[in-house]
This record gives structure tokens, C-alpha cells and sequence, in this order.
């Protein structure tokens, strides 16, 4: 039996603005160049990703944050 590994995406799973933006403060705080680049890359393509799902599909962050706990708007 053969198993699929994913690999693990980051922007895939920042899924609000909120979240983005302490991903970035949490990267440029650790000073380390090439994580700092690496978290542009992945705020970018999550924003990007936001943005899709916001134009296919309205209504997504409220059932996102009504099914997660969370309160308030991406």
C-alpha cells in the first residue's frame, strides 16, 4: 500500500488578514533573513488565495470564522 505525502503549505493555511500579519511580525522578529523571505512569499500567495476565495466564494470567511470559534472578519 502505498501512502500520498503532502507537502506542507503555509499560505494555505493562513486564512485571514489577522493571521497574515502575525505571521510576518513573528518572521521579521526572528531576524533571520531567509525566513523573512520565505514568509513574504507565503503572506503573498495566502493573500492571493484570500482574495480567489473571496470573489468565488462569498459568505467563506464568515462560515470559516462561524465553524472555527472565531470572531470578527478576514
Amino acid at each position: 500500500m502505498t501512502e500520498k505525502i503532502k507537502l506542507w503549505d503555509t499560505a494555505e493555511h493562513l486564512r485571514s488578514n489577522e493571521e497574515i500579519d502575525t505571521y510576518l511580525e513573528s518572521s521579521f522578529a526572528d531576524g533571520d533573513e531567509k525566513q523573512i523571505r520565505r514568509a513574504l512569499d507565503n503572506a503573498t500567495r495566502a493573500r492571493g488565495i484570500l482574495s480567489v476565495v473571496a470573489e468565488t466564494s462569498p459568505g467563506y470567511a464568515e462560515q470559516y470564522h462561524a465553524l472555527s470559534g472565531k470572531v470578527g472578519k478576514a
